[in-house]
């Protein structure tokens, strides 16, 4: 991805999701070849810190940035993409209080099925919003947008980015000679979840889309161009793996009940998740989970072998991305993470790949906030 978005900008970064799998496996392998951080929350500023990222190297998104959130992005030095009008008030208040300038974009709201998004400004509020910044001394200097999950269609980045067009060109005048221009396009690329025997598109195909956008608004040699991939980094590299407990019959329906929730993969009633189980063959089971409620469903008429005993393994993927970081155990243990790195199977501690904001502390439980340690070589923190 990286290479492809290379090859069509001189100045671009691509910036990988903390909301969809925050383990630090995944974080500090994407910081070490080079990638950025988007994160949504003062806790994902704080782990992004830990893991090597450098303020410049952070986009802080999403609908919620508190006071205190704010205050540290701004003390830092983060890009804060503004989402509402809220928070565009409350970003004055924060900037008067530090002697860092604030680095600023506005997230547009983009055009759905259902209509306008509910993230972001509407078209005839952005520049409003940036004329009443700059009245208090603070530069917009970028602008965001995200066009949802599974895109599949690359044009959809450009049309976007065309529709935009007299709103972005305005705003580059606002912040001539200050930053260079940011121009964020977000994530939403697709990865296997989208649906069974896809074609997903080649990175070069999003690439040159947007860069034909870019070039058509004769904006190319002012910008840096930012996308934020998440789910299709990583979300094909998770699997659950399932052992079955029990069979029942339902009439002409054959059962499997297997040893934890369907509540690992949060998604599965929205998204395609392939479902394995060795030997193939061609037999139909309903899957069901070990939570004592109806609705634990799994998978419906996945095809095996027709003897399947206790104990045999179900496995289930695209789990690698969301669905982890908002994996619930509810009344029973989450089960063992493994992962692959440096070219063997390394078993870690699921709570702390479960939910990577909170940590154990030195007695095993959970309770403190991850601390922000061995931050002596960036003095930029204090």
């Amino acid at each position: 991805m990286k290479a492809a978005f290379d090859g069509a900008f001189a100045d671009c970064a691509i910036a990988y999701s903390y909301k969809t799998n925050a383990a630090k496996c995944i974080t500090t392998t994407l910081c070490d070849v080079g990638l950025h951080a988007e994160v949504v929350s003062g806790p994902e500023i704080r782990l992004a810190v830990t893991d090597g990222y450098t303020p410049e190297r952070m986009f802080f998104d999403g609908p919620l940035k508190t006071l205190d959130e704010l205050q540290l992005a701004v003390n830092l030095g983060v890009r804060i993409q503004l989402d509402s009008a809220a928070e565009a008030e409350e970003i004055t208040t924060v900037a008067k209080r530090s002697d860092r300038p604030a680095r600023i974009s506005l997230r547009g709201s983009v055009r759905r099925r259902f209509g306008w998004s509910r993230f972001g400004f509407m078209p005839n509020e952005i520049l409003p919003i940036a004329d009443s910044l700059a009245r208090q001394g603070l530069c917009v200097s970028g602008f965001h947008f995200n066009l949802g999950t599974n895109q599949l269609s690359p044009k959809r980045y450009g049309a976007v980015l065309r529709s935009w067009q007299s709103e972005v060109v305005a705003l580059m005048k606002h912040c001539r000679n200050q930053d260079r221009f940011v121009i964020d396009i977000g994530g939403g690329f697709p990865a296997r979840s989208a649906g069974p025997n896809i074609d997903i598109p080649p990175w070069e195909d999003f690439a040159g889309a947007a860069r034909e956008a870019v070039d058509a608004m004769g904006i190319i040699d002012d910008i840096t161009l930012v996308a934020e991939p998440g789910r299709s980094l990583v979300e094909d590299h998770g699997y659950v793996i399932y052992g079955v407990v029990a069979q029942k019959r339902r009439r002409n329906r054959r059962l499997l009940i297997v040893d934890s929730s369907g509540l690992l993969v949060s998604s599965r009633g929205s998204w395609f998740h392939p479902v394995h189980v060795s030997p193939a063959g061609p037999t139909r089971y309903d899957i069901y989970g070990s939570g004592c409620f109806e609705g634990d469903a799994i998978a419906k008429s996945a095809r095996g072998p027709a003897h399947i005993a206790v104990g045999q393994r179900i496995i289930l993927g695209s789990a690698g991305g969301y669905d982890i970081a908002s994996a619930r155990g509810w009344n029973r243990p989450l089960p063992a993470v493994w992962v692959h790195k440096s070219g063997e199977l390394q078993q870690v501690d699921p709570r702390t790949v479960f939910n990577e904001y909170r940590i154990l502390d030195g007695a095993g439980d959970i309770g403190e906030e991850r601390p922000i340690t061995g931050l002596s070589d960036r003095p930029w923190l204090s």
